[in-house]
């Protein structure tokens, strides 16, 4: 048992019982807070997630299979350099007499793509629990104020208590073990605070003060004076807001205001004893602090957490004041509710689009910029406002720009004409006055161009349906990509990245149906409704997006001869199709309920933590590189029927580039191998036709397909028994 190793008492009372939720372990002024229900829970659930069937491909496992090995090959090497650093520390504090028993277990795989085994983790948590004020300790010692940092981990499998015990024994503190409420904790000191570990039957917990820990104590107890955090107000209304926690759940909570006035006093103090501000600055840099407003946040939370469908859905929430003055407070004033029904007038075949209501955020945005400069440096403040007003004349950045910009803003992205298929770009926002707009951004283009030294300009082109102005970018490099261009309509700007686009929306051209056909988004928006005044709400269509891009990125990788020496074989990325089929779309909207708060929905596919494998890979071999560590030539074991099923994919990828060359088919696989004019390499641009995994050659024919009854090429392995079946048994085939 983990108590027996660590040699401490288990409290006599078990973990408070009813919600899973470890904010009840917390007290309701907790400062800080981040929980799971359970982290097994949500790594079973997130086996169904895009992220995780991706990672099942054979093809992204190809891809990724050497990188990965050389990644483990990195940490394999690390872990040596460390077991030298280790005996080292280990003797060191020998001589200080501290004691410490530090082994590093080697093994031979570090990272992998997935797993099936659930880690056997349930609760969890990370919080501060509160911020002390600087206490002076021993002479000499640093004065740090005490954080209240406790984390949580409830073991389902005892066995990892082992590790507990060895990762603890390693730390070269001296022992300041301590007792409280009966139980019984282990403690290190050092110069900035008491870090405890105490164990509360499978729950394990540490925090850097025993203040922190004491509090979780009186709750599990029960002696605990206050309320937890789940029953604190502020916690209780987030929750309620984000439809309740679900299982394998995570959710998190911040109390700005409070942590915004212990960073205000920290300042206040901290700044004019450093020696390095005068007071003058320090009283500059705390106005601009309280300038921003940040006592207005009265609480942030959310809550995430994967369904059965495999979609992550999130939530966030936020209270705040509009009575406090401040940047925050006004860009947080809600704008008019938004009419939803604007996605009536973006196209179906948009793979991205938003629409949100507008307030004065942009003035008010320039407005603190403008106040800042004054309070920090209002002599250079007054001399770039007067050289903006001699810049713009007659005109105002503020008023004519900024100001002019008022009530819905609609964008979207639809498959477009540019460099490398990206897609064009539409915007819609109304103007107060189109004329002013006009001018005001015909001056600014002018003084950029003097500037850079390339002419920009503000050209108007007329059209059948009227005038429109083109931003000529063509003397800039940004000019390959877009050719911008806007028009004034009906009392809004219409902009589009392509004038070719922009000519095609002043047409009156337009889909068959409307992107508010979409039942999935009417029924997500109709959902938000419910809730509260809609003020914004962004569409995404994942796949489609996926499809515009990637066949334009992966043309451009096979002219890559090599990453730096990295060990990555580009030749083997996964199709389009074998990520694309496992997307789809994604929504978010924004609303305000009666309550005042704001509250921000999601459905969406991925997680931060999804890109965790990938990121690990590429620290492993960033660390490898600059550690000088060699990456090539890196043996890779991959499982024979994914091997299979590449070579065959890029075998049938060659058959069809040899057809469309030469007008037919080859008659057989060597082929391939055969000069072409222009492929003098042959198509399948190898030195030699590959082997199946047993040693074989691939077999081609051109057969009838059974089901779509047509002749076509069908290539097959013969598989592990050696024995030529004709795609049959335990042959691999593929038509």
């Amino acid at each position: 048992m983990l108590s027996t190793l660590l040699a401490l008492a288990l409290v006599p009372a078990a973990l408070p019982a009813g919600s899973d939720d470890p904010a009840q372990l917390l007290p309701a002024n907790t400062l800080i807070y981040f929980g799971s229900t359970s982290v097994q829970a949500g790594f079973e659930a997130s086996k169904n997630t895009a992220m995780a069937r991706i990672l099942r491909e054979g093809e992204v496992k190809a891809f990724l299979n050497q990188p990965l090995a050389a990644a483990n090959q990195v940490i394999a090497a690390g872990l040596g350099m460390m077991k030298d650093e280790t005996d080292q520390l280990q003797a060191a504090a020998a001589e200080l007499g501290l004691g410490a028993d530090i082994a590093l277990d080697e093994t031979d795989t570090f990272l992998s793509l997935s797993s099936d085994t659930a880690p056997p983790v349930g609760r969890t948590f990370v919080a501060v629990t509160h911020i002390g004020m600087p206490t002076a300790g021993a002479p000499g010692a640093p004065m740090v104020p005490e954080v209240g940092m406790a984390i949580g981990v409830e073991l389902i499998d005892m066995d990892m208590g082992e590790m507990l015990a060895s990762l603890w024994s390693q730390i070269p503190l001296p022992d300041a073990n301590g007792s409280y409420g009966g139980v019984d904790y282990l403690a290190k000191a050092s110069p900035y605070g008491t870090l405890c570990l105490g164990t509360f039957d499978q729950l394990v917990v540490v925090t850097t003060s025993p203040q922190a820990l004491h509090g979780i104590i009186d709750r599990i107890n029960g002696t605990a004076t206050g309320p937890s955090l789940a029953e604190a107000p502020e916690y209780r209304l987030m929750v309620e807001a984000a439809g309740g926690l679900l299982p394998g759940g995570s959710s998190w909570f911040v109390r700005a205001a409070p942590i915004a006035g212990i960073v205000r006093m920290g300042l206040s103090m901290g700044l004019p004893m450093s020696g390095e501000v005068t007071p003058e600055d320090a009283q500059k840099i705390l106005s601009v602090f309280d300038s921003m407003g940040f006592t207005a946040i009265d609480m942030m939370g959310g809550t995430s957490a994967v369904g059965s469908d495999g979609l992550v859905y999130g939530t966030s929430v936020a209270s705040i004041d509009p009575g406090v003055p401040g940047l925050l407070s006004k860009l947080a004033a809600p704008g008019a509710a938004l009419d939803v029904s604007v996605f009536s007038e973006i196209p179906s075949d948009a793979i991205g689009a938003s629409a949100m209501s507008l307030g004065t955020q942009f003035v008010d945005m320039y407005d603190f910029v403008v106040a800042t400069m004054d309070q920090v440096e209002p002599q250079a403040a007054e001399a770039a406002r007067s050289a903006l007003n001699g810049l713009m004349g007659d005109y105002s950045l503020r008023n004519d720009v900024l100001g002019n910009v008022h009530g819905r803003l609609v964008t979207y992205a639809v498959p477009g004409h540019g460099l490398m298929g990206a897609p064009d770009t539409v915007v819609r926002v109304g103007l107060a006055d189109g004329e002013r707009f006009v001018g005001a951004l015909s001056v600014l283009l002018d003084a950029v161009s003097a500037e850079v030294g390339m002419p920009l300009s503000l050209q108007e082109q007329e059209h059948e349906s009227g005038s429109y102005y083109r931003i000529d970018l063509s003397a800039t490099p940004v000019g390959m990509m877009m050719q911008p261009a806007f028009a004034l309509r009906d009392g809004e700007i219409v902009f589009s990245s392509n004038e070719t686009q922009l000519k095609s929306i002043l047409n009156g051209a337009s889909a068959s149906e409307s992107l508010w056909d979409n039942d999935r988004l009417k029924t997500f928006v109709t959902s938000l409704e419910v809730q509260g005044a809609v003020s914004g709400v962004s569409y995404t269509d994942l796949r489609a997006s996926f499809g515009t891009q990637y066949p334009q990125l992966t043309g451009a990788a096979a002219m890559i001869p090599g990453l730096s020496g990295l060990p990555i074989d580009l030749s083997k990325l996964p199709l389009e199709s074998t990520i694309g089929q496992h997307l789809t779309e994604s929504f978010t909207g924004i609303y305000r309920t009666e309550d005042g708060l704001d509250v921000s929905r999601s459905v969406s596919q991925f997680r931060m933590s999804d890109m965790l494998p990938l990121a690990l890979i590429a620290g492993a071999l960033a660390a490898g590189q600059e550690l000088g560590i060699s990456l090539d030539e890196i043996e890779v074991e991959i499982d024979p029927s994914e091997q299979v099923q590449f070579d065959l994919r890029e075998l049938k990828a060659s058959i069809t580039i040899f057809k469309i060359t030469e007008g037919g088919y080859p008659d057989s696989l060597q082929d391939l191998m055969r000069p072409l004019d222009e492929y003098p390499g042959g198509v399948y641009q190898h030195d030699v036709l590959p082997l199946d995994p047993w040693g074989n050659s691939y077999r081609f024919a051109m057969e009838t397909h059974p089901k779509k009854r047509k002749l076509m090429p069908k290539l097959w392995s013969i598989g592990p028994n050696g024995i030529d079946e004709n795609g049959t048994g335990d042959d691999i085939l593929k038509f």
